[in-house]
């Protein structure tokens, strides 16, 4: 098994740290699921929020591209916090079938089955790189890894059992449970969205009428529930190298 090594790379050392994966003898599950760098993540999120910065939720992903000339291909996604924790305070309640609570170091993003990034992460093996820019502190977070898939009829099989080791719990530990809580967690429109017209397609006035707004509970099934629960993903990134690059004050 890997444990978490905390690596100091060129450069500033009082500007940046950076933290990866390396091998070790002594390993645990609470190492994995609690690495050195989360709490620095957690801290720099909440001076953010703490502050009106409600940008700082917001990620940038970039994945490859496949094809004859593969590119790079950026776009922003919501951070919807660590797999088996609320990001909020308030979390959803009533929630059916939920598991335990627990510790990790997985991050969790949301998405729609038919949108690009789906595609370009299970044609090239899932690799990675997030830049996430804080700007009530003046820092960037860099880290790079494997994305994994959760949805129905996926392309690759997801690991369930391997990332297990990320999680620290009690108790019976479920996926297709924190697929459901994330799904809960959404605001009723932002779920309604989830069967807009796919991602980067023209509109036409067929399309254009499923723009407009849809609220659905968690729990209902009618027709337009239902498509977007087929599409409705959960992406979970296991984190394999991070950077914390600190600039304050910022360079003019």
């Amino acid at each position: 098994m890997k444990s978490v090594k905390c690596i100091l790379k060129s450069g500033d050392p009082s500007h940046r740290s950076a933290f990866s994966l390396a091998t070790g003898t002594m390993t645990a599950t609470d190492t994995l699921a609690n690495p050195p760098w989360k709490k620095e993540v957690e801290d720099i999120l909440e001076k953010n929020l703490d502050a009106g910065n409600k940008a700082s939720r917001n990620v940038t992903l970039a994945t490859i591209k496949c094809g004859p000339t593969p590119r790079p291909s950026a776009r922003t996604v919501v951070f919807r916090g660590f797999v088996g924790e609320t990001r909020d305070s308030n979390p959803p309640e009533n929630l059916l079938a939920v598991n335990p609570p627990a510790v990790s170091s997985l991050v969790l993003v949301s998405t729609d089955a038919l949108a690009a990034k789906v595609r370009e992460l299970e044609e090239s093996s899932g690799v990675f790189e997030v830049c996430w820019w804080h700007p009530g502190t003046n820092q960037q977070i860099r880290f790079n890894g494997k994305a994994h898939v959760y949805r129905k009829d996926g392309k690759l099989p997801f690991p369930e059992e391997r990332l297990k080791r990320y999680i620290r719990t009690q108790g019976e530990w479920k996926w297709d449970r924190e697929y459901y809580r994330l799904w809960a967690s959404h605001q009723p429109a932002l779920r309604g969205s989830f069967r807009n017209p796919p991602p980067g397609t023209p509109l036409n006035s067929e399309k254009g009428n499923k723009l407009n707004v849809v609220e659905l509970g968690p729990e209902d099934d009618g027709p337009e529930a239902r498509e977007a629960k087929s599409r409705f993903s959960m992406l979970v990134l296991e984190i394999a190298q991070l950077e914390i690059l600190n600039l304050d004050p910022f360079p003019v």
